[in-house]
């Protein structure tokens, strides 16, 4: 009996030695080989680069760098399907990879898919949820790379964002002018300054627009009663 035991033991470990040997990749060999890859990318040697990304998804497929890198292969190669899927996935993966979401969104535009493009805007803008700044950065982007419905939605969600900031109005109406929709630029100016009335320079704006608007005075604060002078001395 004490003779199968000891042998059954040593198989046990003979087997788990085998076992550790023949491992399956891990999530350090993705990362690994992905920065590997960025340096053959940086010289131009995308079918060596995809292989090792190739190997890396391997190791850990929900590494969203992997497929981000793995696209910029593909649209190296002008492949524009297959970099596009590789997007989809790192955005997938990691929604907050502000780069790979980019990506994704020009790419769609420069293959005609506009529509698809704009919903994959609308979903990135969706995890803004922080600084109104952030959305009005990337509203400039897209104004940079001539998306004017990319633009106002990045306006219009940094509006959301911080309801009580007349600031994403004004940016907003100022780019509205800019692409001579008035009657939107109007409107914009109107919210802000029912946010904000007293916001610098927009009543004027709104002024020289023939729009007559009213700054309200400010509510003086109201004078306490002795009723309240003597409560107050109690609470000191």
């Amino acid at each position: 009996m004490k003779n199968w035991l000891s042998a059954k033991s040593s198989f046990v470990l003979i087997f788990a030695i085998i076992g550790l040997g023949g491992c399956a990749p891990s999530v350090f060999d993705g990362v690994r080989l992905n920065r590997k890859a960025q340096v053959y990318i940086s010289h131009g040697q995308y079918s060596h680069a995809e292989k090792l990304l190739q190997e890396s998804l391997n190791a850990d497929y929900e590494n969203s760098a992997s497929h981000y890198w793995l696209g910029q292969c593909f649209e190296a190669r002008q492949e524009m399907e297959k970099a596009i899927y590789e997007y989809r996935l790192a955005v997938r993966f990691n929604p907050a990879m502000n780069l790979a979401q980019m990506t994704l969104i020009m790419a769609l535009e420069d293959v005609g898919k506009h529509a698809e493009s704009l919903e994959a805007a609308s979903v990135y803008l969706s995890h803004k949820k922080g600084a109104a700044r952030d959305c009005i950065n990337l509203a400039e982007i897209f104004s940079k790379h001539g998306l004017p419905a990319h633009t106002i939605l990045a306006y219009e969600q940094a509006q959301k964002v911080e309801p009580n900031n007349a600031k994403p109005s004004m940016a907003l109406a100022e780019y509205c002018f800019l692409l001579n929709n008035k009657d939107r630029a109007i409107k914009a100016l109107i919210k802000a300054f029912e946010i904000d009335p007293v916001y610098p320079g927009l009543a004027k704006q709104l002024g020289e627009l023939g729009l007559r608007v009213t700054i309200p005075e400010p509510q003086s604060m109201p004078r306490a009663t002795e009723l309240q002078k003597d409560i107050d001395r109690m609470a000191q």
